[in-house]
């Protein structure tokens, strides 16, 4: 093994590292777009919020960060906005309804049709019952 020296980048781009990918995007335009929300999964949404005006304008933004996003705050932002668009679609199906609220005390007609369950299930309907509600 040849021992090397790791080379850090400053935070500043050189002339040419912004040369390089202005030619790359100059070459390919859109095509590149494309490519680097395929494979690498950056925001296409990023990329038409903020569009290149040419292959320099591109690379410093690209480069700058411009078009990555947190993957975490961009999940939470496509959740929200797809769970408002079905909620609003839910919503305009549902129909209003009056709830009847129980006052405490049954009917008569409710006691004999809560009798008649009992009469026709007997002591296995209290068994049912516990078992399926504890």
């Amino acid at each position: 093994l040849k021992k090397t020296c790791t080379k850090e980048a400053k935070g500043e781009l050189t002339s040419d590292e912004l040369d390089a990918t202005a030619a790359i995007y100059d070459k390919q335009g859109s095509k590149l777009i494309d490519k680097l929300v395929r494979d690498y999964g950056l925001s296409r949404s990023l990329f038409e919020a903020n569009p290149p005006k040419d292959g320099r304008d591109f690379a410093q933004k690209f480069m700058s960060g411009a078009y990555s996003s947190d993957s975490t705050e961009q999940a939470k932002a496509t959740l929200r906005s797809h769970m408002k668009a079905e909620l609003a679609q839910v919503a305009g199906g549902l129909k209003r309804t009056t709830t009847k609220e129980a006052k405490g005390e049954l009917t008569v007609e409710e006691l004999e049709a809560t009798a008649a369950i009992y009469d026709k299930e007997g002591p296995k309907l209290l068994e049912k019952l516990v078992s399926e509600y504890g």
